[in-house]
């Protein structure tokens, strides 16, 4: 009996040998290949906030939020 992922890696391999004949993606792989090697393709970033830990950050961004409404009141 197969397992989930050795059936994932037959059906990949599949797709891509049916690919790879394909001319207009073998057109397309060439064209990102080249975009890449110069700079013009980087990966996706993520600005998530790491999770709350126990109330930790929720505890320091009010501690920050009330700094700094004591700093703007002691200005007026």
């Amino acid at each position: 009996m197969e397992t989930i992922s050795e059936k994932v890696k037959k059906i990949t391999e599949d797709q891509v040998d049916k690919f790879s004949k394909d001319s207009k993606y073998n057109e397309l792989k060439d064209y990102y290949t080249e975009m890449k090697n110069k700079g013009l393709i980087s990966p996706q970033t993520y600005n998530i906030p790491p999770l709350d830990t126990i109330g930790e950050r929720l505890y320091n961004s009010k501690q920050f939020d009330e700094t700094t409404e004591q700093c703007t009141q002691s200005k007026i």
